[in-house]
């Protein structure tokens, strides 16, 4: 088998893992009980825009953070596409193991602007990074 068809065939295991994942997931979560929900969000409504801005936040400094790192490796990212390959990053969050990591370098190889081995290295960086601030975070809330 040659190296273009196993990176085909891995490319396509991931995607299906993730559609499986993601279907049963989707499943679960209509299925179940929203009564205690709804009541809690009816009587808290002045939080959800604090939470949609905050969450906005979040996802773009995380980004700026993803795109400096990658540009620190000399990896072209501060396009439409290097955009597009942090928010299929995001969605690959909910796979187990932190294995949505790998679809943004994956999606960097695929728009021919970095070798896979650069950009594994950028994103072991950025995990490094995100670890430490979690980290920091935790020791300035105890």
């Amino acid at each position: 088998m040659t190296r273009e068809k196993l990176v085909g065939a891995a490319r396509t295991l991931a995607f299906v893992l993730l559609a499986v994942v993601t279907i049963y997931g989707t499943y679960r979560f209509i299925q179940g009980d929203w009564t205690d929900v709804i009541s809690y969000w009816r009587g808290n409504t002045t939080i959800i825009p604090a939470l949609v801005g905050l969450s906005g936040i979040d996802v773009a400094l995380e980004g700026a953070a993803w795109m400096w790192v990658y540009h620190r490796f000399g990896i072209r990212v501060f396009s439409r596409g290097g955009a597009c390959a942090f928010v299929a990053g995001r969605a690959g969050l909910i796979l187990p193991a932190q294995l949505g990591r790998l679809i943004r370098p994956d999606a960097i190889v695929k728009l021919k602007r970095s070798r896979m081995a650069d950009a594994l290295k950028a994103e072991g960086v950025v995990f490094v990074l995100d670890a430490i601030s979690v980290v920091a975070l935790l020791v300035a809330l105890v």
